[in-house]
């Protein structure tokens, strides 16, 4: 992914939210188009649509949040220059435990042409209000191949 120069507009209610965002893509502008509803306490729902020279997505996620607990759903579908689209379902909970947090997601979809399965465990913990850490460990399958993978992340913000 690369960075990109745009500018974006965006009008926001208790209920709604619409965003509009267009950028500079080299020889040609990319587009950004977005709408959010959050008017059922504890639900929200966007759907994001993207046009850029090189490629089209469109991105639909609803998340519930009761207590302590998040759930979310989230399908994308990318039609790309030269590739074959992608086409990914993702599904997240959350459950938050104090300061610490336990996220499991699982993706399933077809990626150029391949099956694509991963599988992620996420638990995290605020050390402070401006030190927030997590490990990350996914599973993941793509066309027969398998790959595991770790990560760990610290956010300072200030």
């Amino acid at each position: 992914a690369g960075y990109a120069v745009g500018a974006s507009v965006d009008y926001v209610t208790d209920d709604y939210a619409f965003g509009f965002w267009v950028g500079d893509a080299g020889s040609s502008d990319s587009y950004e188009y977005l709408f959010a509803y959050t008017g059922i306490e504890g639900v929200t729902a966007k759907y994001i649509y993207a046009d850029d020279p090189g490629y089209e997505t469109d991105n639909f996620w609803v998340s519930y949040e009761t207590g302590d607990l998040t759930l979310a759903f989230e399908t994308t579908e990318t039609e790309a220059a030269g590739i074959t689209t992608v086409d990914t379902d993702m599904f997240l909970a959350y459950l938050a435990m104090g300061d610490a947090g336990l996220t499991v997601r699982y993706s399933d979809g077809e990626w150029g042409g391949d099956d694509f399965e991963k599988f992620t465990i996420s638990p995290s913990y605020a050390f402070s209000d401006a030190v927030f850490g997590l490990i990350e460990y996914s599973d993941e399958e793509l066309d027969g191949v398998e790959i595991t993978s770790t990560a760990v992340e610290v956010l300072y913000t200030f």
